[in-house]
């Protein structure tokens, strides 16, 4: 099995990557690279050298990064890849209480990631919907929750939901696809929606719930979509590290009531 995970941007992954016995193996471009396209040569080098045969002697790729030049060479190319890959949504910022969520739930996916290289370790990634058990809920009303990267405190909006009596029974995560799942930022991203109303049809869903995260513009620009293409009613509740659980609450009652039968 290979033992080399290619890597890009900052060095925070490194670490995580040598824990499990592996050896990470920063990108560059090839000499004399020049821009094309609008995409800068460090960008479209580090696609091209993953979309390339050669490529098939990394185990995985890291790529974390706060360039959009990366994320647009790796969204037009990540079809042609030949390893599996994640990237990562590392903060420009430090020590914010929002950057520490937001960078504890990357380094969750990493590991993930990482460990579902390992032969024999099981991933902790969900399965596609049409490959899920529908689980039991007897007397709740099953929901899908969409959220962007999970946190502790989304975890209290979570069981606040419970107790109202929603049973969550399907999660999709915009920022961790699983195995299957198209991707939300990926243009077109209509597989990503069809495949969410495919799920609300499989777990017999009433509504879905989105967990939206102060620094995900993506989630917030797609928020009238989610609504209105999910397959079933939607509510969207704005959280972040401390959200205000009495306004949340006030929201998700008047909507289990509109679900009530």
């Amino acid at each position: 099995m290979p033992r080399l995970i290619a890597t890009s941007g900052p060095g925070r992954a490194d670490a995580r990557i040598q824990a499990r016995g592996f050896e990470p193996v920063p990108l560059a471009p090839p000499p004399g690279a020049d821009v094309r396209q609008g995409v800068c040569a460090a960008a479209q080098g580090i696609a091209e050298a993953l979309a390339s045969p050669a490529a098939a002697r990394f185990a995985g790729a890291v790529l974390a990064t706060r360039c959009d030049q990366l994320r647009r060479a790796i969204d037009r190319a990540a079809p042609a890849f030949v390893t599996p890959w994640i990237l990562l949504n590392l903060p420009a910022t430090a020590g914010t209480p929002a950057a520490i969520c937001q960078e504890a739930a990357e380094l969750d996916r990493l590991d993930a990631f990482l460990d579902a290289l390992i032969p024999g370790t099981p991933s902790e990634r969900p399965a596609p919907a049409s490959q899920t058990p529908v689980p039991d809920a007897p007397g709740a009303i099953r929901i899908g929750l969409v959220s962007c990267t999970r946190t502790t405190a989304d975890a209290r909006v979570v069981a606040m939901l419970g107790e109202l009596g929603m049973a969550v029974v399907y999660e999709a995560a915009c920022c961790a696809p699983a195995p299957g799942m198209p991707a939300i930022w990926h243009r077109p991203n209509a597989p990503y929606f069809a495949a969410l109303a495919d799920a609300a049809r499989h777990h017999r869903l009433r509504a879905w719930v989105a967990i939206q995260q102060p620094w995900c513009d993506l989630q917030h620009a797609e928020a009238p979509r989610l609504k209105r293409d999910l397959g079933a009613p939607c509510l969207v509740l704005d959280t972040g590290p401390s959200p205000a659980m009495s306004a949340l609450r006030t929201r998700a009652e008047a909507f289990r009531e509109m679900l009530a039968p």
